[in-house]
């Protein structure tokens, strides 16, 4: 049981970037650069629910990126638990490149999507 647990507070901070950006950020994109580029007549309009659904789509998907090298880590540690986090790191880098810092960022993102949407009711 302890091995599932390594790596836990990269993990929490993850999540505080996977879905703690969208509730914190979506609500500024819409205000700053939406609601100027696309005015609607009243906050119950179909465009303005359609501005909603773009801001927390934009930030579910920013978060998602973001914290995907973080998500990486801290599997390659709990499949692997012999590896520190930078070990991790680095044996992903050297076996992925790059890519190590997005590898499976699209699984993620449904899931992220759904979360978000159900933070925003």
């Amino acid at each position: 049981l302890i091995d599932a647990l390594r790596g836990f507070p990269l993990a929490g901070v993850k999540e505080i970037i996977a879905q703690g950006l969208p509730f914190a950020c979506s609500d500024i994109l819409q205000r700053k650069l939406l609601d100027p580029l696309l005015p609607s007549s009243s906050p119950s309009s179909f465009l303005s629910s359609f501005k909603r659904a773009v801001s927390v789509i934009s930030t579910s998907a920013l978060g998602t990126l973001v914290s995907q090298a973080m998500h990486n880590v801290q599997f390659a540690m709990v499949a692997n638990p012999s590896l520190s986090y930078a070990a991790a790191a680095r044996l992903l880098w050297e076996r992925n490149g790059a890519s190590f810092l997005l590898n499976g960022a699209a699984s993620r993102g449904g899931l992220m999507l759904l979360v978000s949407a159900l933070n925003d009711l």
